[in-house]
């Protein structure tokens, strides 16, 4: 079969006849995409993973020794390619681990992603007829991202590598906002010159009117020259220093505004947002439309963050509780519904654990929970007082397919609740992250 290569940086070719000597590398026929974006194939009967290939893709592959029980490869060299491989638009792309799918052509990337929710629903929960829609798509596919943290390293400044620490050094990335970029470059080209010592990170956000709000993460306070290249970089609205757990603010503002379906919202450096802000809306429309009725006596969101979900509901009940841990987010989500004049939602900064505790000591049975956990989903303590609180329904914001079909087969397990949709969504293209809704109704209701 003859050989098609597409733009990709892989490992350096070898002759065919070395190949096959060294029996270093085999061909390999890539039969699926599992989570984290790699293709799944079989060599002599073994599953092996292979970056930035694509199902249908017939490759060489350098296979590494087994590690763990797990095999992994390297592409070598694409035989026939996959109907579904594009050329990737990124220089950097392979090297830099910020994109994991620019290879596959975005309608290919969204439906690889439903198969990726649908293998976890039927692998980890156990369900074989769960309704999986197909993933919705982002309004923007490039310059989406809002925010970003960058690493510092020697002068470098960039995302870490592919399954490695090293800083791959950027000056433009093509899924960060405008603004973002001209900061990126402005910074990389400083860094480049006067190295800075004790620079770990940079944050990034920008924000509704393209302002950019910045952080660094340093071991100490820096000197004059580095506030002075902040403030002449264009459109950099403030910056502050985070040195351990306090941040000390230089200059301007330390939070950002964001303008989202008729509402604003302030978002500190340390508080969680989506960062795909052309889908945001389309998340919080879902999350509406899956929500049952429209005068909910007590509803509940748990990882609140700065009050986002808490205060769309807002119209819809009588009372809402906005759980939130995080200092920073606590307090966005508190300015905020001040300045979104929002009078029935009360901030509760406690862990949902404790938070849940409290609900019980109040004798509070809230007919709706919100759930918005962080990637490690939700912990078993948590999961077993839900189970006691027993709302009449369930919603579930998800950015690990894993960890979801964990906590929806302990949820479903108690036979008090069933599983109604699951809806993947793509707040992150070109990449392998999934975020998903997932819906659950108390039986008998």
């Amino acid at each position: 079969m003859a050989s098609r290569r597409h733009n990709l940086q892989f490992a350096t070719q070898r002759d065919a006849s070395d190949i096959w000597r060294s029996m270093e590398v085999r061909p390999v026929r890539i039969e699926k995409l599992v989570a984290g974006g790699y293709g799944l194939g079989y060599v002599d009967g073994r599953v092996i993973f292979v970056p930035y290939s694509a199902p249908e893709d017939e490759i060489l592959v350098e296979v590494a020794p087994p590690r763990r029980g797990v095999s992994w490869g390297s592409i070598q060299q694409i035989l026939s390619p996959a109907p579904s491989r594009i050329s990737p638009f990124c220089a950097h792309y392979t090297r830099c681990g910020g994109c994991q799918l620019q290879h596959m052509s975005y309608a290919d990337q969204l439906e690889s992603k439903r198969l990726v929710v649908d293998e976890a629903l039927r692998r980890l929960a156990g369900l074989r007829d769960a309704e999986i829609v197909s993933c919705i798509g982002s309004p923007m596919v490039m310059g989406y991202r809002s925010r970003a943290r960058l690493h510092c390293e020697g002068g470098k400044v960039g995302f870490q590598g592919s399954r490695s620490n090293r800083v791959i050094p950027l000056e433009f990335c093509p899924l960060l906002m405008d603004n973002m970029n001209t900061c990126l470059k402005h910074f990389s080209s400083y860094m480049s010159a006067h190295p800075i010592r004790g620079l770990s990170a940079l944050q990034m956000t920008e924000d509704t009117d393209s302002r950019v709000v910045v952080t660094l993460e340093m071991d100490s306070l820096p000197g004059s020259r580095l506030i002075g290249e902040l403030r002449d970089t264009v459109r950099v609205a403030g910056a502050s220093v985070r040195v351990g757990h306090h941040r000390h603010v230089l200059w301007g503002e330390d939070y950002s505004t964001v303008s989202v379906a008729g509402r604003t919202f302030r978002v500190s450096p340390g508080s969680f947002f989506q960062l795909n802000r052309s889908l945001l809306p389309v998340l919080i429309e879902e999350v509406l439309k899956t929500v049952s009725g429209n005068d909910i006596a007590v509803g509940i969101e748990l990882y609140a963050g700065v009050g986002v979900f808490a205060i769309m509901l807002s119209e819809r009940a009588r009372k809402l509780m906005a759980v939130e841990w995080n200092r920073d987010a606590a307090e966005d989500a508190l300015a905020n519904l001040k300045s979104n004049r929002i009078s029935n939602v009360e901030v509760i900064p406690l862990s949902a654990e404790n938070a849940l505790d409290l609900m019980f000591s109040r004798n509070i049975k809230p007919e709706l929970v919100l759930i918005d956990p962080p990637r490690d989903g939700l912990s078993s303590a948590v999961r077993s007082k839900l189970m006691k609180l027993l709302p009449r329904q369930l919603i579930y914001i998800s950015c690990n397919p894993a960890t979801l079909a964990r906590d929806i087969k302990s949820i479903l397990s108690s036979g008090s609740y069933r599983l109604e949709k699951v809806k993947p969504l793509d707040m992150f293209p070109h990449t392998a992250h999934i975020e998903c809704i997932a819906s659950f109704m108390r039986n008998q209701d």
